[in-house]
């Protein structure tokens, strides 16, 4: 499951039960907190390296 923000620690659970992973995937609609929209997608593709 790819998600915007980090969701709930409850839906991660419950879908790791159903045996689906949770990956977060920022779209930086935002000035990040920390960093620059590169760092951001530096870390979305490591994430989505995660996932497939």
């Amino acid at each position: 499951m790819l998600w915007e923000g980090q969701p709930l620690p409850e839906s991660i659970a419950r879908l790791e039960q159903m045996g689906i992973a949770s990956f977060v995937f920022d779209p930086c609609g935002n000035v990040p907190q920390q960093g620059d929209y590169l760092s951001v997608m530096q870390r979305n593709l490591s994430e989505l390296k995660l996932a497939f």
